[in-house]
């Protein structure tokens, strides 16, 4: 509903600004139990940093959606994200491994890590928003 969990944006918000600070965590876990809305809180969050041109990547994992929630479409998902809202990404991710590649830790390398040490930093801190990572 509208003018509910101002307080909840207005936290995750304070802390994206201030993201680039080296003493302030890079990562914003938000924990809650079942049914307590944190997946309807990210949307609306999500709703409101693509506005504001705040967010590269996002992805939803769904606990009745085996692969929706598998580690290499979650990878993947966000690399294919990344080389559309992140400048200078797409050069740098170059050839994609084949989609029979679905080790993690080998797809986290070929997507991220090595692609994102030639990219630009970005003049301010970004989000990339994943939704029930405990459901992967």
């Amino acid at each position: 509903m509208a003018g509910t969990r101002e307080w909840a944006f207005a936290e995750i918000l304070a802390w994206l600004d201030s993201a680039a600070d080296a003493d302030v965590q890079q990562l914003f876990w938000l924990m809650g139990g079942g049914g307590t809305g944190k997946s309807v809180l990210t949307a609306a969050l999500l709703d409101r940093v693509l506005r504001l041109g705040r967010v590269v990547a996002w992805h939803f994992c769904r606990h009745d959606n085996v692969q929706q929630s598998a580690p290499a479409s979650l990878l993947r998902s966000l690399a294919a994200m990344l080389a559309h809202r992140l400048p200078g990404f797409m050069e740098a991710l170059g050839e994609v491994p084949p989609t029979t590649v679905t080790d993690p830790k080998e797809l986290f390398e070929a997507l991220f890590q090595t692609p994102l040490q030639s990219v630009k930093a970005p003049v301010k801190p970004l989000l990339i928003i994943i939704d029930a990572l405990d459901e992967i």
